[in-house]
């Protein structure tokens, strides 16, 4: 009987130090990484030209595990409303949303580019 006691109380001990753990430990962030060929954008001023952009889904390999969005995009074109239109090759930027809509085009919204 002793051992019994011991082993549930090693038992309990290591679910409490567990479960301690989750409690106080930083919950993990999802993220996702999305690469694509080409993407196009709609900025109002240069002071951020790929505030959000558009692509085909075949030119993206979008596979959604939530916020924040990681894209790395081959060539990136911007066409600014105040004037010009801007390329860039191999853009990286981080954005808060996006939706892979049924037209088949992937939006990505509230982004920032380095």
């Amino acid at each position: 009987m002793p051992r019994l006691r011991r082993t549930l109380a090693v038992t309990a001990a290591a679910a409490a130090a567990t479960a301690g753990g989750l409690i106080a430990g930083t919950p993990a962030q999802a993220a996702t990484s999305v690469h694509c060929t080409a993407t196009s954008s709609t900025a109002f001023n240069t002071v951020n030209i790929f505030p959000n952009f558009s692509a085909s889904l075949s030119a993206c390999d979008f596979a959604d595990a939530g916020a924040p969005y990681h894209f790395t995009i081959d060539v990136a074109t911007s066409h600014v409303v105040s004037g010009g239109t801007y390329v860039t090759y191999g853009l990286t930027s981080t954005c808060s949303s996006a939706t892979a809509l049924i037209t088949g085009t992937l939006f990505a919204a509230s982004c920032l580019s380095p």
